[in-house]
């Protein structure tokens, strides 16, 4: 019984009525037509894998890497209805091909008769997909074409921009097309023209933004900014070269949600024409409002070298472990300012929401204060425990060194009667003297096999117990470190500020903060150097101070 599994892709639903358009539902059927005129009934489908609005330019796509797991895991082949479904990137292919066919897996095409497994075979292949990435590559420069005569000649093409519409039927008939065609929304175009308004009177465009939130236009705060940034509403269009967009950490590429790879656009690129949909403002108060938006724009603030806060690198998400992020809002207009440490994980299902680093402050020192009680206890019953371990090991180890010196001695003493023959005065022969001194040196042997069985000398270096010290020195000098000396103890504690998720808006901080141990006994940290400042800061306040004579 053949064990089968297909795969359907499609790289564009909406609007697809060209010749080359296979629905799933048709490349279902001719998978299934096909199946059943090469194997007859002795076939079995055991699962269907469909994929729309996905690009075959990317061979990383969640549907075709289940469809592979299962593949290997019931050893069965996967069926697409043609190899520009399976992938249009040769290299890509043609690797994870190989990789299938390791496993012993297929992957066969409905409607191209191909065996990979000869050489014949493995060249159509090649070419079929060589072909494809072709044909995908030329389609890209024929649509990025296709665009730029559009832009120029002022339709629109993108998103349609808040204020803005589709055209009716009768509109578009009006027209004479469709595409690009964009009207304004008589409702929106009102919110459009009120926020230009507001900002020009010199309102500041955050409370705009919380404006728009509050009263429903939109659903961020920044697209108010958006908005007056934007010359679509003076009636032009844009258009500009992309490149494509990296991860400033990685370098790797980034791909939209179709596994398309994404472009930035870039600036000096950038050119403007005259649109064909109706404007909303005029253009001179477009240029006002992004003249005042270039006025009031901060300069990037140089990324800072010292910590910020105690916990600097070491404050984290509880529930996605993500490091938090620093957010200064104290130039903020409205709401509470101040500054907060936030959870910048979009995939996090549970954020611990803004903690003002005030609180953390707070309640971390009052936690590092209230360690060493916690650990008092566990110390001193590891110090009375090493001490009994100690105390045995220590007499075992005594009797055996003494037994150990005392063997050496005697090898010694045969070893020098063997070379100066002394050994004739015993009425001993040479060979005798011989063994007597193999003998020796074999008990001295097993004397040390049994003192590295006791291991290393037991000493006083318990981590918990070094632990615990460390921790008693850290709260008395916590108040009289810095920042950087704060997060340098705490690294050598292995110490990770933990924040749990709220559930409510602007939940405190109480309860929520939990800090976790992984400590290192071979890292050391400035204590000795804090503590002189400490000393040294107490004197100066105690000291009296001396009055001068005028």
């Amino acid at each position: 019984m053949k064990r089968l599994i297909g795969y359907v892709r499609v790289s564009s639903v909406a609007g697809r009525k060209d010749e080359r358009f296979r629905s799933p539902d048709q490349q279902r059927e001719v998978m299934q037509q096909w199946a059943q005129v090469r194997y007859g009934d002795a076939h079995e489908w055991i699962g269907w894998f469909e994929e729309l609005d996905r690009s075959g330019t990317n061979i990383d796509r969640p549907e075709l890497n289940q469809a592979h797991a299962l593949a290997i895991e019931e050893q069965a082949d996967i069926v697409v209805y043609d190899f520009a479904r399976y992938s249009r990137s040769v290299p890509e292919g043609l690797k994870a091909l190989a990789d299938l066919a390791e496993s012993g897996v297929q992957v066969l095409s409905a409607s191209e008769d191909v065996d990979a497994s000869t050489p014949d075979g493995e060249l159509s292949l090649t070419l079929f997909m060589a072909m494809n990435q072709h044909y995908a590559k030329r389609m890209s420069v024929s649509w990025r074409r296709a665009i730029r005569g559009n832009v120029e000649q002022g339709w629109w093409h993108g998103v349609i921009p808040y204020g803005y519409r589709s055209p009716t039927a009768t509109e578009a008939k009006k027209i004479g097309r469709s595409s690009g065609v964009i009207v304004p929304d008589k409702k929106a175009a009102k919110h459009i023209q009120e926020i230009f308004r507001r900002y020009l009177s010199g309102e500041a465009i955050y409370a705009i933004g919380r404006y728009g939130v509050t009263h429903g236009w939109f659903k961020k705060d920044g697209t108010a900014r958006e908005i007056v940034a934007n010359p679509v509403y003076a009636g032009f269009v844009r258009i500009a070269e992309t490149a494509p967009a990296r991860s400033k950490k990685t370098g790797e590429l980034l791909r939209d949600n179709h596994g398309r790879v994404r472009n930035i656009a870039r600036p000096e690129t950038v050119a403007y024409y005259r649109g064909q949909h109706e404007p909303l403002v005029s253009a001179k108060d477009v240029v006002r409002a992004r003249k005042r938006l270039e006025r009031e724009a901060k300069p990037a603030a140089p990324r800072s070298t010292l910590p910020r806060w105690s916990a600097a690198t070491r404050t984290t998400c509880y529930s996605c472990g993500r490091n938090l992020q620093y957010h200064d809002k104290s130039s903020m207009v409205t709401g509470t300012p101040g500054i907060y440490l936030t959870c910048t994980n979009r995939n996090c299902q549970a954020r611990p929401g803004s903690v003002r680093i005030e609180d953390l402050e707070a309640q971390l020192a009052a936690l590092i204060k209230s360690l060493p009680l916690q650990v008092k206890d566990v110390s001193k019953e590891l110090r009375a425990r090493q001490r009994a371990v100690k105390g045995d090991a220590s007499a075992t180890r005594a009797q055996l060194l003494a037994e150990r010196r005392k063997k050496k001695d005697q090898q010694k003493e045969a070893t020098a009667r063997l070379l100066s023959r002394e050994y004739l005065d015993f009425d001993l022969t040479e060979a005798e003297a011989k063994e007597g001194v193999d003998h020796l040196r074999n008990q001295v042997e097993k004397l040390d096999e049994q003192l590295d069985r006791l291991g290393p000398e037991v000493r006083n270096n318990d981590e918990i117990i070094i632990a615990g010290e460390r921790i008693g020195t850290l709260a008395d000098l916590w108040d009289h470190m810095n920042y950087s000396e704060r997060v340098e103890a705490l690294e050598a504690l292995g110490a990770i500020v933990k924040i749990k998720p709220s559930t409510k808006h602007a939940q405190p901080l109480d309860g929520r903060l939990v800090l976790s141990l992984s400590f290192d006994p071979t890292h050391e940290f400035a204590a000795r150097t804090a503590k002189k400042k400490a000393t040294a800061t107490a004197r100066k306040k105690a000291a009296p101070k001396q009055r001068t004579r005028s």
